[in-house]
């Protein structure tokens, strides 16, 4: 009965879809012309303009040493090289994205060392920094150029809504640790921040198709100009259609997964202190997900294949302004409107962000950063939540000192975050952090930091059927069968986490950089839930027994481990980057408490070796190699995969790559728990693509 209303309520969404699609794509698009043809008419333009061109960084040009004092902003919120940062962050630029070969940003997530990233089917994946890793994640916060990417559902990602044109990605800057302090709740354990180029970086034209095994089809097409000598824009459409083989599914069937999008971008330059950025995008979103839904009557269970969709709006924009060389505000607004049926239930969404950050030197040696930001979002979840409308309001304030205690050598950062949302009202989340460079070539840093991730809409107020114990078995003797049913939780509070970080980061030659980070992290108030009474019901089909389980918060836990990533530049052509991650995870507390989710499916062992090799300035060939050691709290054993990608330039406008994917086993499992409110896992296949593009 639960599968057929799941079907029944997804069969007559998507009867309409395709025409509701198209009426929505038309609509933001005309939304989208009539407000440019309105900044090109009305702004004004200034009496100076800045008509430099931005270029794009040829990363294979650079030195190691130079390598290390990339830019990074996503720490501090503040341009600052990557050697200086006092945080574990790693950074994989459009280069890096670009000769992967991945197709995905789950997959190119794949190459940040320390960072786990699991496949579970075709379109989901569990992806989380130091731990408590799974489908619903919820301490990783995940930015696209600042505009959160969070659902207030379950705190997590849909790792599938999140696409768009690589070739448009500037850089993908990681944290791992708290980012609490200067991003708020849920940036618990890490920080994931892709940054887009500007428009200045994507004049010209930009097509790009590729096809294959599992790859049916995808490509983009993407145009950047100018409207006058101030304002860039670039617009693009991309869209793509993906398969997996049944033989890797639980029902046989073939998964699927097929995405197609626009987006317009547009830059301005008032004068040269002062820039406007306004972006939009709208896409569609339809995939396959199996899952395990409970029965009353024998099995006891069922896995049906459920087609979803989720297809949303959103637009950016933002107004930067350089008082002074010291002094800097940024203001920044999205909206954002989503509407789709996935898994367990239907939502519909209308987020709106604003936020205001300003930097600047009161004393010569401190650098000051502060700044406010209120969030509104609104949703209907019909059947999965009560109430079904809800509104969440976030608002905050934030502060941050550094302070050049000896100029060059050693710093004091410290800093903290006020938020107050809906649910728990104000929280704190203060840091400390300590940079200390003996050497030019050598850093250390330190940092003790507080985060907490706060309770979402559903462990607040959703309820979901998840398995059925059968009657006169080992775990129900009752002649009646038993359904558990997640229950909401309304005093469920957030999640606290005291974190504790050290670093060194060194350029040891002229051949070689290496970054070491170590760590231990503490949670107190951590999720479990615990079961309450039981409840007969006397129903049709046949007569049951209820048994509703809660949320609280009487975990503890902790963790601890380490991660470490050299470089090796061998030649001009050859580069190497050699990483592993170590991660132990416990339990303390009250041991019979039982987690919801897969928080604990975790490896201990992870290592990572990336090749880059340009055979001749025409030819590149790229690889990785992958080992991922035994998942705790699973089945799925350690494994080793690689992928490869070789390219060809027969003129410098067109590149021709072929890329293959897993190659070392036509199957391998990689997150093996099958949970009943998350996607059952599947095999993940080899596959091979072959693609071209061409700029113009």
């Amino acid at each position: 009965m639960y599968s057929e209303h799941w079907y029944m309520s997804i069969s007559a969404r998507v009867e309409f879809r395709l025409k509701d699609s198209l009426v929505e794509a038309a609509r933001f698009l005309c939304g989208t012309a009539i407000t440019i043809a309105f900044l090109v008419i009305v702004l004004p333009f200034p009496l100076r303009a800045d008509t430099t061109e931005v270029e794009t960084l040829d990363l294979s040009s650079l030195s190691l040493e130079e390598l290390m004092n990339i830019e990074v902003t996503s720490v501090s919120r503040k341009s600052e090289p990557i050697f200086d940062a006092a945080a574990a962050v790693f950074v994989l630029t459009g280069e890096d994205i670009r000769r992967s070969g991945f197709n995905s940003i789950p997959e190119v997530l794949r190459l940040v060392p320390g960072l786990q990233v699991a496949r579970i089917d075709l379109s989901s994946w569990a992806i989380s920094a130091r731990g408590y890793t799974g489908q619903f994640a919820s301490k990783l916060l995940v930015m696209v150029d600042g505009r959160s990417v969070y659902s207030p559902v379950f705190s997590g990602v849909f790792w599938d809504q999140l696409n768009m044109p690589l070739e448009d990605i500037a850089r993908i800057e990681v944290i791992r640790g708290p980012g609490a302090t200067m991003w708020g709740a849920n940036a618990v354990n890490g920080v994931i921040n892709i940054i887009t180029k500007d428009t200045r970086q994507t004049q010209g034209g930009l097509v790009r198709a590729s096809a294959g095994y599992n790859e049916r089809m995808s490509g983009n097409i993407r145009y950047g100009g100018k409207l006058g000598d101030r304002t860039f824009y670039r617009a693009y459409a991309s869209g793509f259609d993906r398969t997996q083989d049944g033989e890797a599914i639980v029902s046989g069937r073939d998964d699927y997964w097929n995405d197609l999008r626009v987006g317009l971008r547009l830059d301005h330059d008032f004068s040269p202190r002062t820039q406007l950025l306004l972006e939009g995008n709208w896409y569609d979103d339809a995939y396959l997900h199996e899952v395990s839904s409970p029965l009353l009557t024998p099995p006891y269970s069922s896995y049906p294949s459920l087609d979803a969709f989720y297809r949303g709006v959103y637009s950016l924009a933002r107004l930067k302004r350089q008082f002074s060389p010291e002094s800097e505000a940024t203001f920044q607004t999205y909206f954002d409107v989503t509407d789709g049926q996935t898994l367990f239930y239907t939502e519909d969404r209308q987020t709106i962000d604003v936020e205001l950050k300003h930097s600047f030197r009161p004393l010569p040696r401190n650098s000051f950063i502060w700044g406010l930001g209120y969030r509104n979002s609104r949703d209907y979840l019909p059947g999965l939540a009560d109430p079904e409308h809800f509104t969440l309001e976030l608002f905050n304030i934030f502060g941050q000192n550094e302070w050049s205690i000896v100029p060059d050598r050693l710093r004091l950062i410290v800093g903290s975050k006020f938020e107050h949302n809906s649910y728990t009202e104000w929280e704190i989340q203060p840091s400390v952090r300590s940079v200390w460079s003996p050497h030019s070539d050598h850093t250390f840093w330190a940092s003790a930091s507080r985060a907490v991730r706060t309770p979402s809409r559903g462990e607040r107020s959703g309820s979901i059927p998840l398995l059925t114990l059968p009657p006169m078995t080992e775990w129900n003797p009752s002649p009646l069968p038993v359904l558990n049913v997640f229950t909401k939780s309304p005093e469920f509070t957030s999640e606290k986490l005291k974190a504790y970080e050290l670093g060194w980061r060194a350029h040891l030659n002229r051949f070689s950089n290496v970054s070491v980070d170590v760590f231990y992290n503490d949670y107190d108030d951590f999720r479990a839930i615990s079961n309450g009474a039981p409840v007969p019901m006397m129903t049709e089909p046949i007569p049951y027994v209820l048994l509703p389980l809660y949320l609280n918060n009487l975990a503890e836990n902790s963790s601890y481990g380490c991660e470490t990533a050299t470089e090796f530049r061998l030649s001009e052509a050859w580069r190497l980057l050699a990483s592993y991650a170590y991660l132990h995870q416990q339990v303390g507390g009250e041991r019979e408490l039982t987690s919801l989710g897969s928080e604990f499916v975790y490896p201990k062992h992870q290592a990572v070796l990336r090749n880059s090799l340009d055979i001749r300035h025409y030819l590149h060939f790229d690889t990785d190699v992958r080992y991922v050691g035994e998942l705790s709290e699973s089945p799925i054993g350690e494994y080793y995969t690689a992928d490869a990608r070789i390219s060809y330039r027969p003129v410098s406008e067109v590149e021709i790559f072929l890329v293959g994917q897993n190659l070392l086993e036509k199957y391998h499992e990689e997150f093996g728990t099958a949970i009943a409110f998350q996607s059952l896992p599947a095999k993940v296949e080899r596959s091979f693509y072959i693609g071209t593009c061409w700029s113009f």
